[in-house]
């Protein structure tokens, strides 16, 4: 396996901007995800990587090659797309092997490479049959097992999973970071889905209208998310996000309701503001500083959903599953002050 570097990669399509100035370091061995809504620029920068779009701007590099100018086929790239493109007519078996075939392995070499990728991923009883004779789950497998027969230097995934059930795509989580952390795989991994990029990745970018708004941990990126789009998108529910004015060092005005944070700001004195809170740092208190208006519960088993208006916004508040949730009528919360973030007029953490 081996590095990824992208350095200052631009995309255009006539006077469309769909790639700006993106730079990111995948190091070796390491679960990188490109997570963002639809539109955001994730498929595209994948594709460059792989050689099927040529950059506008800026260079590729995998380990020490400079593959900017070179075709998909000398790029040394696995890839799994999101409809698996497998090879209806080929059975399991030509279907894992074709890499190999193209590049020109046969004879003992190609069989010993196909026999052990298949039983790796729990193949072999299935080498004889054709990808309209198995499950979502094993075309996902055989789609994977073709990627990783040839021994890639970076394994591409386009949304992999997003054809499967729920159950599924569980399994098929568990199946995917097992397996790269045994063959200790470059990946790089594209979805809309933040569970999945919080799940497997360990680094993530997100990503919003061609431009990275944040790299970093998924846990670091959850906890202090860097824009106000990164809060909104990262969670499920995702943070809270309320309009707040800084009246003095101590006193925040928060629609009906007056905050007291631990820590004062009389530097922002005056300033409308974004407070973000995610909603386990919510708990309901009577003598709670927040107030607003009940608008539904979500028992969900483990937990409970409880939703509010205040601040004209809607408010989540998770709690535990055997808690006992208002039903109605105006309730109070207290927020975790040291979880909170603040948000300047830009939508930027402060």
């Amino acid at each position: 396996m081996a590095p990824l570097t992208l350095r200052g990669i631009e995309k255009r399509f006539g006077n469309t901007v769909a790639v700006q100035d993106l730079n990111l370091q995948v190091g070796d061995g390491e679960f990188f995800a490109l997570l963002g809504p639809s539109g955001c620029g994730k498929t595209t920068t994948m594709r460059m990587i792989a050689g099927l779009e040529a950059p506008s701007a800026g260079r590729i590099q995998i380990g020490e090659r400079d593959v900017t100018g070179l075709p998909p086929a000398e790029r040394n790239v696995g890839m799994v797309f999101q409809d698996y493109a497998l090879y209806p007519h080929m059975s399991v078996q030509d279907n894992i092997g074709y890499p190999l075939k193209v590049r020109g392995v046969r004879g003992p070499t190609y069989a010993e490479r196909v026999s052990a990728v298949a039983e790796q991923l729990q193949l072999g009883p299935l080498l004889g049959r054709r990808p309209g004779q198995l499950s979502g789950g094993q075309q996902q497998r055989v789609a994977v097992s073709r990627a990783v027969v040839h021994h890639a230097d970076v394994f591409l995934f386009d949304e992999p999973l997003s054809n499967l059930d729920a159950k599924l795509r569980l399994e098929a989580r568990a199946f995917l970071k097992r397996l790269q952390r045994e063959l200790k795989m470059t990946v790089v991994y594209v979805t809309h889905d933040q569970v999945e990029a919080l799940a497997l990745a360990d680094r993530l970018a997100v990503m919003q209208g061609g431009v990275v708004q944040q790299v970093g941990a998924p846990l670091d990126v959850y906890r202090r998310p860097a824009t106000t789009f990164v809060a909104s998108f990262i969670g499920n529910p995702p943070m809270n996000l309320l309009p707040v004015t800084l009246e003095s060092a101590g006193r925040w005005r928060c629609g009906d309701s007056l905050l007291r944070p631990h820590t004062p700001r009389p530097d922002l004195a005056g300033r409308s503001l974004t407070l973000g809170l995610r909603p386990e740092h919510l708990r309901p208190d009577p003598a709670g500083e927040l107030s607003g208006e009940v608008l539904a519960v979500e028992p969900l088993g483990a937990e409970t959903i409880l939703m509010l208006k205040t601040a004209g916004e809607t408010v989540a508040v998770r709690l535990p599953g055997e808690a006992e949730p208002p039903g109605s009528g105006r309730v109070t919360l207290q927020p975790e002050w040291g979880r909170a973030v603040l948000f300047d007029e830009r939508g930027v953490r402060l």
